[in-house]
């Protein structure tokens, strides 16, 4: 609650009414502001060694940086998918540059506060690895979360998936304008009983390496 004193004796408590003559006065215009999108990640075995020479592809969706009005029509703001295919490295690593992107900010002029939000949107994006095509991984790494999903839009647990993933946000006080999305793709060994329901096959990291 904020109070403020007229005399030495008599507070007066003002935050509504001050509250209500800011909002009731207040000047917001619709602006934007741009951010570099960079992806980074690994893919390992499930016993941690390093999956090399594997194609990744990263997607981020055209609406990124929207307000849920915008995300209707994302072709009006110039909005698009975007898209890179990448190898890992002899480290399993890869690094995807998706280009400078702008999201929408409020400007308040009336009073002068300034652009909100502050920082860029939270990211989203989603990884494929080829080899397994059937399955996409929607990752959110502010949250520290991630969804899989069967190529036909189901939901997969966890659980079931090739690969465990973990994710985090990275944000550098020297480059404000940057924004980077850090995963780590685990793959995990599944046991899935044969198409005649008489044996269990199990995929394992040696099966990864020979390409099996």
């Amino acid at each position: 609650m904020f109070e403020t004193k007229i005399t030495h004796s008599t507070p007066v408590r003002i935050w509504g009414p001050l509250m209500l003559a800011v909002l009731s006065s207040a000047c917001v215009w619709p602006g934007s502001r741009a951010v570099e999108v960079n992806i980074r990640g690994r893919i390992v075995t499930n016993d941690g060694r390093p999956l090399a020479n594997e194609t990744v592809i990263v997607f981020q969706p055209a609406s990124y940086g929207l307000t849920r009005t915008e995300r209707r029509n994302p072709d009006a703001f110039g909005a698009r998918e975007r898209q890179e295919e990448l190898t890992t490295d002899a480290n399993g690593e890869f690094q995807a540059s998706l280009g400078i992107v702008a999201y929408h900010v409020d400007i308040w002029k009336l009073p002068p506060l300034g652009a909100f939000p502050r920082t860029p949107p939270a990211l989203l994006f989603a990884i494929q690895v080829p080899r397994w095509p059937e399955e996409f991984y929607a990752v959110e790494p502010r949250e520290r979360d991630y969804t899989v999903f069967h190529a036909d839009h189901r939901e997969v647990p966890p659980s079931s998936a090739h690969f465990r993933v973990t994710a985090r946000e990275e944000m550098s006080l020297s480059h404000p304008r940057s924004i980077t999305g850090v995963v780590e793709m685990s793959y995990q060994e599944l046991g899935a009983i044969a198409g005649d329901g008489s044996s269990v096959v199990v995929y394992q990291s040696r099966s990864m390496e020979n390409g099996s």
